[in-house]
């Protein structure tokens, strides 16, 4: 958490244009759509079953 929080900042500092809110809604959104899409394959492989369904 601390480090992900750091290395955005330091990012930010990088790139000046965004504001820092902004910059980091972006941050976060990336962060839940990458979340999204592992949970979408999991769904994906569960429902053609390369994997055992979890109950």
């Amino acid at each position: 958490g601390a480090l992900l929080f750091i290395l955005a900042v330091y990012e930010y500092k990088e790139k000046p244009p965004t504001t820092f809110a902004g910059y980091m809604k972006k941050r976060i959104d990336w962060g839940l759509w990458i979340c999204y899409r592992k949970y979408l394959k999991q769904k994906i492989e569960i429902a053609s079953g390369l994997k055992p369904k979890e109950i």
